[in-house]
């Protein structure tokens, strides 16, 4: 479920359901904005990436934004300068789904203190969030679909065949040098390729993995992405990996469970250069 502010004409929360009706063409897309799936638009945030959604749902207008979203801390809170912005434009208010209230722009102020209950609340929820990500095959969704913000990961390739850990270190090691780091005798990860020359940059601390990846026990190798990075920076360094060991192993590429010939390799590649989200949805429409 992602974080959602209301702008209504609603006079109470609980009276969302039924106010009278604002919609989008009243408000004029704002600043930033692209068209999104089903409607409504996406914003990309002033400061960089992407932000969150602006759509009718009912009689009101929406913003929504991802909880998987790398930067939701920055984008949560500033979600509600817009909103306000766009209340003011058409004599409505706002409405937070978490407290459940109307959040006056008097109150803001005391609602967002970085050390106060509330930015706790949605910084452990963040957190939790980031923790499905890594311990439980989650992936994220810059901008939520709907109510979706976290899916299971899409991103996953499979070298089918029988080799070894050493083999699959020996072949990391010869096309991504001190990319490579050997977590245990069975997985890996890599560091995105302009992190090159990292260790003597950062005496030492090790940068976010792009990849990780697994020699699982029937000598199958499983490749995917930490998500860690931006989506476009996570998705080239694992087709070059899982290009790399399918080569060097001689084993069957797949796809989460599809065939991958050099055609789909190349189409994968090619739409996963922007958002996860829209891979997400270009990849699901195939299906």
């Amino acid at each position: 479920m992602p974080f959602d502010l209301f702008v209504s004409r609603a006079t109470s929360y609980d009276a969302l359901s039924t106010a009278r009706a604002l919609r989008l063409s009243e408000l004029g897309p704002p600043p930033g904005a692209r068209e999104a799936p089903g409607g409504g638009y996406w914003l990309e945030h002033p400061g960089g990436g992407p932000w969150l959604a602006v759509v009718e749902r009912g009689p009101n207008v929406v913003l929504s934004t991802s909880y998987s979203n790398r930067r939701f801390v920055r984008n949560f809170v500033d979600a509600f300068d817009l909103a306000h912005q766009l209340a003011a434009a058409v004599g409505a208010r706002v409405f937070d789904e978490v407290s459940a209230a109307e959040v006056p722009a008097s109150q803001l102020n005391a609602l967002l203190r970085p050390l106060g209950p509330y930015v706790a609340r949605q910084h452990a929820t963040f957190q939790e969030v980031e923790r499905r990500i890594r311990e439980e095959a989650q992936a994220r969704l810059e901008y939520p679909l709907g109510e979706i913000d976290l899916v299971s990961d899409y991103f996953v390739f499979v070298v089918v065949g029988s080799t070894t850990p050493d083999g699959v270190a020996a072949a990391l090691s010869a096309s991504f040098g001190g990319r490579v780091v050997r977590d245990s005798v069975r997985t890996f990860r890599v560091a995105p390729a302009e992190t090159r020359g990292w260790l003597a940059r950062t005496l030492g601390r090790q940068p976010d993995p792009a990849t990780l990846v697994l020699v699982r026990p029937d000598g199958a190798v499983q490749v995917w992405p930490s998500w860690a990075h931006p989506f476009a920076t996570l998705a080239a360094t694992t087709v070059e990996v899982a290009r790399v060991l399918a080569a060097s192993t001689h084993g069957a590429l797949q796809f989460g469970r599809t065939p991958v010939d050099a055609p789909l390799l190349e189409a994968i590649e090619t739409s996963s250069r922007g958002l996860g989200v829209d891979f997400h949805r270009w990849w699901a429409a195939r299906a």
